[in-house]
């Protein structure tokens, strides 16, 4: 692949340490301001550095972020936090005027509408863009021009289990949206991701936010003491059309009337509220923390993610039913004319994976879809 990605990665572990999130922000280039260390202690903009442990994930609360291009290289830095919260990401923000679009009504489907469908097995991604290539995963990026995206998450019909059937250790999952951002020149300059992900300690999903470059005041990362109800169902709208270099993150209970349950405010640096330097992508996805990266011989297997994905094969490992329906930009429908690329890991050109560990049904390009992670055979 001849584009550079970053796949950015919050790891939060069960029990003490209890979720794991993945952030899939993806771009076209390296930053000339992005130092890419390849020894040492990682950045923001990092793509080398030791792992943590296994050991160090069972004992300590933090959070990990993992920043990983076509090199193959992977930085990650660890910031201990007990509290689980951030305030400093939420003081003195300003609050969105035109935030994100009024909640609708709960949406009331007679049946799926779109009929479009592929796996893993039969797509290919012909060289597009893929941030989010360390794991079962499914992205959609939109074109830049966009300052407000949105998709309706049916969480009440999402099944799944993340735990592996012969150690009990678990996989991560997350939902989310994401925007890369583009300088004058259109050169990448700074990315983030914002959704949900699922915290194993609580088996509930909660709200996060990643961010690749922070002022240095502010916490990179953040996640949310607020769990939602697996019953209900969820809209999350990514806006950044308020005010230049700031971001908000808001979740509104469907099955309650559309009122909003959660929300973060942050800063996100080089965003122009009219949307004219960002692009929006969505993400889902599953990932492989360290201490279940192993390949199918039992060896630590590094950033080779074929082997990984075996190596985790047959475990009972699923997220099933994940439905989307409603998706948006600037308030409008998210269709394919609005969309660059769409792609899938692993793709038809992963020859070593030889089963539909990705299924996309129901899909009505990109305002829909259903997606089936099923890594049995």
């Amino acid at each position: 692949m001849m584009k550079k990605r970053i796949a950015v990665r919050a790891l939060l572990a069960a029990a003490s340490l209890a979720l794991s999130l993945t952030a899939g922000c993806a771009r076209e280039g390296t930053p000339s301001s992005a130092p890419l260390s390849s020894t040492g202690a990682a950045t923001a903009c990092s793509v080398s550095a030791a792992g943590t442990s296994a050991a160090t994930l069972a004992q300590t609360t933090a959070s990990a972020k993992r920043i990983t291009t076509t090199t193959g290289k992977t930085a990650r830095t660890t910031k201990e936090d007990t509290t689980m919260t951030n305030t400093t990401a939420t003081q003195h923000s300003p609050e969105p005027t035109t935030s994100a679009e009024k909640p609708r009504p709960r949406p009331t489907l007679a049946g799926p509408q779109g009929s479009q469908a592929f796996t893993n097995l039969t797509y290919n991604n012909a060289g597009g863009k893929m941030g989010d290539a360390d794991g079962p995963a499914y992205c959609v990026y939109s074109k830049i021009g966009y300052n407000r995206a949105s998709i309706d998450i049916l969480l009440s019909e999402l099944r799944h289990n993340l735990y592996r059937e012969s150690d009990m250790l678990p996989l991560t999952a997350y939902i989310f949206l994401g925007v890369d951002i583009y300088d004058a020149n259109g050169q990448w300059v700074n990315c983030f991701d914002a959704g949900l992900g699922f915290h194993n300690g609580k088996q509930k999903w909660t709200l996060f936010h990643n961010i690749l470059k922070v002022p240095p005041t502010q916490d990179k990362w953040y996640m949310s003491g607020k769990y939602l109800d697996d019953t209900h169902d969820y809209r999350i709208v990514l806006d950044t059309s308020f005010k230049d270099d700031w971001a908000a993150l808001i979740v509104y209970d469907l099955t309650e009337g559309g009122v909003e349950y959660d929300r973060a405010t942050f800063r996100t640096l080089y965003t122009r509220k009219d949307g004219s330097n960002t692009a929006y992508l969505q993400d889902y996805a599953l990932d492989f923390p360290d201490n279940v990266k192993y390949n199918t011989r039992g060896e630590p297997a590094g950033n080779d993610w074929p082997e990984i994905t075996l190596y985790n094969t047959d475990e009972n490992i699923y997220m099933k039913s994940l439905r989307i329906v409603g998706a948006t930009l600037n308030g409008r429908p998210w269709t394919q004319e609005h969309t660059a690329n769409r792609a899938v890991w692993p793709d038809c050109t992963q020859k070593k994976i030889q089963y539909p560990v990705v299924r996309l049904s129901r899909a009505s390009f990109d305002t829909e879809l259903q997606l089936d992670f099923d890594m049995n055979r």
